[in-house]
């Protein structure tokens, strides 16, 4: 082992942690002068390291030296951690931080840096101002490429450090400094003894590669401004509160070639912008998309339809075409609230618009795409990944889903619930549809009884490639459909079933609700679409669901159902945790359980139609319910109340599983 190569070593160092890299480190004298550079490449100083540092920064210098030997392998260092809430309890009143004179000390014995984090720490401002007031400016940082920080717009982080102090310390070691962050609102610059007019200036950072800008100052400004400023940028996040100049742009495009042209080195750019003109949409579609990994493109205080009406639809199919060229990319569009608007300059429905845009995205035929339905969210987007993944978010509003009411239902006075249906592209004019959808997700703040019905029904007969479906309703109480595969073992069954309607939904095996007694119209969406179902699980995610009046499912027509899951609180009246279980078996008797639980058990017991008959009956025991199950034979059943604990029923037979092995599983089968 230590006649092993020096290269043989560091690949290993490299996928090791750090405390096995120490281990290393303690083997011979070899091993460690490999594996130092390894374990020494990042430094994490939380209060306790604060506090040992600070001991040894107080040695002589001789003894001090000894400690600090190996302090130039390390390339990052992290301050974090050093809040009152994460003191030990004899240490909350200690004063954990660097003085000027320790930090800059540190700092020196440090002196290849390229990153310095400084995004968790209650004291990075005083580190910050402490680096800016350095007159030591020269001993310290000389190879700083990043500096982090949580900025006053950050939600997480440590002490906010306000973007002047920022700017004057990145810009204070201009000629390193690769990746920056510019808060451009106002055209001069002026922090303590750095001052000057801030485009000027940013032409001082020579070797800036990623650089994150936002314009808030300067209407005239254009990305062709940036790039000519830093012509070593890989990546660029530009927002603006202003559109790109059209005419500045139009001019750049007529007459200069050279701004026109990228560098070879330049492969991000995500834009967030009000909008994209005609004239700026050619330069990215003509010069930019062929030859970046990455654009991301954001439209913020416009709904899409809004953009196709004023950019024309035949331009935006275009534009969305040139962007699904890019490895990964997308646009989206963030509007400020909902809108019920009826487009009425565009003579297509709002879902064929839709579409047609999605399919300006598909760049190939074999993209699978996965399909966000969002109430809350106030944007859409369209994405595409390397792995060939088409993304597309919408939000949907009332009038995408329910039907306007008659005028007869307004003489009713709104008696009349607004009918269910979601809306479909005209497939006169829309070359695809929701058959190309593979993966369904859909999340809405709406109480409609009918509306998870209508939803599913929407993805089972539209969607034939359908893959994964989940349906979220939320309001008083939140129902759930989630529809998924379950990776198979030996042969799969699925090539046995003849008459399945498509190949790929026959695949779906599993199926959940929460909060919700499937009704026999749901069920029979279930088997006619989804013949090679195997699990079925009814689970309870909200006490105040009130139990069912009437519990009962036909199964029998499900031939590859295996396993039911029932949350016994479905149809258990609260006040009595006591039910029955009915199961009849297509081809043997009925069999009677009388179920009973609390908070802390749930017990199973056979028992016989008169006993149950007779519990039922007699009111002095309140309101006692049952369900009624008819399925085939090889179906096992697993009850459970409260989520803690699960009675097996198979072939007549009760069984309890293990309580540590359920806890340990963690609900594993659900997903």
């Amino acid at each position: 082992m230590s006649e092993l190569p020096s290269e043989i070593l560091n690949i290993v160092y490299k996928h090791l942690s750090d405390k096995d890299v120490l281990q290393c480190a303690l083997t011979c004298k070899r091993w460690k002068e490999i594996a130092l550079p390894h374990y020494c490449n990042s430094l994490s100083i939380d209060f306790s390291q604060v506090l040992q540092t600070k001991e040894l920064l107080q040695l002589d210098p001789s003894e001090r030296d000894r400690y600090f030997q190996y302090g130039t392998f390390t390339k990052k260092i992290v301050v974090h951690r050093d809040d009152d809430y994460s003191l030990w309890y004899d240490f909350r009143d200690t004063f954990v931080h660097y003085t000027k004179e320790e930090w800059i000390q540190l700092l020196k014995y440090l002196p290849n840096i390229q990153v310095l984090d400084l995004f968790e720490t209650r004291n990075s401002l005083k580190y910050m101002e402490y680096i800016l007031n350095c007159t030591e400016s020269d001993k310290i940082l000389h190879k700083i490429k990043t500096i982090i920080v949580a900025d006053t717009k950050s939600q997480m982080g440590g002490t906010k450090v306000p973007n002047d102090i920022y700017f004057a310390v990145c810009y204070k070691y201009h000629a390193t400094i690769t990746t920056l962050e510019v808060e451009y609102d106002s055209k001069s610059f002026n922090y303590g003894p750095i001052n000057g007019d801030m485009l000027t200036m940013l032409y001082h950072f020579n070797n800036l590669t990623h650089l994150t800008f936002n314009n808030s100052c300067d209407p005239q400004l254009t990305t062709f401004d940036i790039m000519d400023a830093f012509p070593h940028l890989v990546s660029l996040d530009y927002k603006s509160e202003h559109c790109i100049p059209e005419l500045i742009v139009k001019n750049i495009l007529g007459d200069d070639t050279n701004r026109k042209r990228l560098s070879n080195s330049f492969k991000y750019l995500h834009l967030t912008i009000p909008t994209v003109s005609t004239h700026y949409a050619d330069y990215l579609k003509d010069y930019v998309a062929p030859h970046l990994n990455v654009l991301k493109l954001t439209i913020h205080n416009m709904e899409i339809f809004d953009w196709v009406e004023r950019f024309g639809l035949y331009n935006a199919v275009e534009f969305l075409r040139s962007l699904s060229k890019v490895k990964t990319a997308s646009i989206s569009w963030e509007h400020q609230e909902h809108d019920d608007r009826l487009i009425n300059t565009i003579p297509e429905s709002k879902a064929t618009v839709f579409f047609t845009l999605l399919n300006a995205m598909i760049r190939n035929e074999n993209m699978r795409c996965r399909a966000e339905y969002d109430y809350e969210s106030a944007h859409e987007s369209l994405s595409v990944t390397p792995d060939d993944l088409l993304y597309f978010n919408y939000s949907l509003k009332e009038s995408d889903y329910y039907l306007p009411l008659t005028s007869q239902d307004f003489e009713q006075e709104y008696s009349v619930i607004l009918p269910v249906q979601l809306s479909i592209p005209n497939r006169s004019t829309s070359i695809i549809g929701p058959e190309v959808i593979h993966h369904v997700y859909v999340s809405l703040d709406d109480t409609h009884p009918n509306l998870p019905l209508e939803i599913l029904r929407y993805a089972l007969v539209n969607c034939p490639n359908l893959q994964t479906f989940r349906c979220e309703t939320s309001g008083k109480i939140n129902h759930t459909i989630s529809l998924d595969v379950n990776p198979k073992k030996g042969n799969d069954i699925v090539k046995s079933i003849p008459n399945s309607i498509n190949a790929t939904k026959a695949q779906i095996n599993v199926i959940m609700t929460e909060n919700i007694v499937p009704s026999k119209e749901m069920m029979c969406l279930f088997h006619q679409y989804l013949p090679a179902a195997e699990k079925l699980m009814c689970l309870l995610d909200d006490s105040t669901f009130p139990p069912a009046e009437m519990f009962e499912m036909d199964l029998t027509a499900f031939m590859y159902l295996n396993s039911v899951l029932l949350d016994v609180q479905l149809f258990d009246a609260d006040d009595q945790n006591t039910a029955f279980l009915v199961i009849q078996f297509s081809d043997k008797d009925w069999e009677y359980y009388h179920l009973w639980g609390d908070d802390m058990d749930l017990t199973v017991t056979k028992t016989t139609l008169a006993q149950m008959t007779d519990r039922i009956s007699n009111k002095e025991y309140g309101d006692v319910r049952k369900a009624v199950i008819q399925c085939r034979k090889q179906v096992k059943f697993e009850l459970i109340s409260n989520r803690s604990r699960m009675i097996e029923i198979y072939d007549g037979k009760i069984s309890k599983l293990d309580e540590e092995l359920f806890m340990e599983l963690g609900y594993s089968f659900l997903f």
